[in-house]
């Protein structure tokens, strides 16, 4: 039994080991990835979640366009005021459908717009979308019904 109870003991340091360097890992490859040239860092909202973020009381944004046509979904929006700051995020949800989303979107003009092919929506039929704007910590959101056929 001592035996058993030492070599349990062995494990556990050793995966305690493992999942220290692991950790440790994870945690430089995002500093190295935030650090990045290529990152956009209009807000420091990258390290909250959507849900953390409050509502804009000093903007808001509209879906201008949503649709499909020739096999591409397309949809445009436009922030009020007009800016070139911030940035959108597309993102198409449906009951059982697994979740069509955009990278970060740089508005520009007031303006942000994502194209994506109708391949990428797992079935056709009735879809929500959900445009986010989000500058300078806080965020507005625009919603709008899109049919893919």
């Amino acid at each position: 039994m001592f035996v058993r109870h030492r070599r349990n003991q062995t494990v556990a340091k050793q995966q305690k080991t493992q999942d220290q360097a692991e950790t440790s890992s994870a945690k430089k490859s995002a500093s190295l990835l935030n650090d990045s040239p290529n990152s956009d860092k209009t807000t420091s909202a990258d390290s909250k979640t959507t849900d953390q973020i409050p509502a804009s009381t000093a903007f808001t944004i509209k879906i201008a366009s949503a649709s499909e046509s020739n096999g591409v979904v397309s949809a445009a929006a436009i922030t009020s005021p007009t800016t070139t700051d911030g940035y959108c995020i597309f993102t198409y949800t449906s009951q059982g459908g697994r979740p069509v989303v955009s990278d970060r979107i740089n508005v520009d003009g007031g303006q942000c717009s994502w194209a994506q092919s109708a391949n990428s929506f797992d079935f056709i039929g009735s879809w929500n979308l959900n445009v986010s704007y989000y500058l300078n910590d806080t965020k507005a959101e625009a919603n709008q019904s899109v049919t893919i056929n």
